[in-house]
């Protein structure tokens, strides 16, 4: 993201960590002072420091890294299941009628019922 920066904390490439961009150089070095000094721990509150990111640091061997990238699977649910899914909560509140449509296979219109529109209230006229 646009407002995050990589600095890392001893001389050579190691310990980096993740800080706002949008900090003022004297804002970074009084920063980078803060993170020195308390250097691995990290337990307290830095300002301008974003914690998740301090805990993970990249590995900056290449025999260690796995170029690979692992793919995860997430269940998608199909269209079709979340209609079964709506049509059996309508189903069950007795609130749908259900017509086949016979130009298209398979395939089903459901359309919430409505109650009919209640009449006004018949108004009694005040004689004087």
């Amino acid at each position: 993201p646009p407002n995050w920066k990589y600095v890392f904390l001893g001389e050579e490439v190691k310990k980096p960590i993740v800080i706002s961009s949008v900090l003022t150089s004297c804002e970074e070095e009084e920063l980078l002072r803060e993170a020195k000094a308390v250097n691995d721990g990290f337990g307290e509150d830095l300002d301008g420091m974003i914690r998740i990111y301090c805990m993970h640091t990249p590995k900056s061997d290449p025999k260690d890294s796995n170029p690979v990238d692992e793919s995860q699977e997430v269940l998608i649910p199909t269209m079709q299941v979340l209609m079964e899914d709506e049509s059996m909560k309508l189903n069950g509140t007795n609130n749908m009628h259900v017509f086949p449509d016979n130009s298209r296979k398979a395939s089903v219109h459901v359309i919430p019922k409505t109650k009919e529109p209640k009449k006004p209230p018949k108004r009694s006229i005040k004689r004087k």
